[in-house]
């Protein structure tokens, strides 16, 4: 379904083919996560994302929500 050439893409894919098949506030919950993912990774390329990416997104996060954090 087109090149995915960003991690903007990637999420964009998802939140078109894979979000909506989730149950309604699963999916309220994807978009409002994918805005955030968005956000940090967006311009990266999916195989320049490194776990040290991962961490510093997820503590960055922890520190507002920490439930979602996890998410």
């Amino acid at each position: 379904s087109g090149p995915v050439d960003t991690m903007s893409d990637l999420i964009d894919r998802y939140v078109r083919e894979v979000a909506p098949t989730k149950a309604p506030r699963t999916y309220q919950d994807n978009l409002r996560q994918a805005k955030l993912l968005r956000a940090f990774f967006g311009q990266m390329a999916p195989a320049d994302v490194t776990p040290q990416h991962l961490y510093l997104y997820q503590a960055e996060r922890a520190a507002q929500a920490p439930v979602q954090a996890n998410r």
